[in-house]
């Protein structure tokens, strides 16, 4: 029954045993009724170029307005009200990246705020 004998039997393997005389093709049928093929997963993302991690640092540092190497939701804001972005994005932005849960995004925390946007996007 455990036909690749990896010690466990798959569904696909079971359906051998009970449709001896199916074809690949009807086996690969029933499998889609209940295990759909998944579809391909997006390309990984190549990554930020340096020239873009540059630029998110020099934003790190323009924001981070009392030098403490975190900026703040006040800093954020300061800054965002500029672009027309609201205080309830703002803190949902904080909310997706803090992932120490302080409250505040230090550089790595805001390098991935600033690398979910499009802005760095490079084609």
């Amino acid at each position: 029954m455990d036909a690749d004998n990896d010690g466990e039997v798959t569904f696909e393997e079971m359906l051998k045993v009970y449709f001896p005389r199916a074809s690949e093709k009807e086996l690969e049928t029933m499998m889609q009724w209940v295990a759909p093929k998944a579809p391909a997963p997006a390309p990984a993302k190549a990554g930020l170029s340096s020239k873009a991690l540059q630029t998110i640092k020099d934003l790190f540092k323009k924001y981070d307005k009392d030098k403490s190497n975190k900026i703040s939701f006040t800093e954020l804001k300061n800054e965002m009200a500029k672009t027309g972005v609201d205080e309830d994005d703002i803190k949902k932005f904080i909310a997706e990246c803090d992932v120490d849960g302080d409250g505040e995004l230090d550089l790595s925390e805001f390098t991935k705020l600033m690398e979910s946007t499009t802005t760095f996007d490079e084609d």
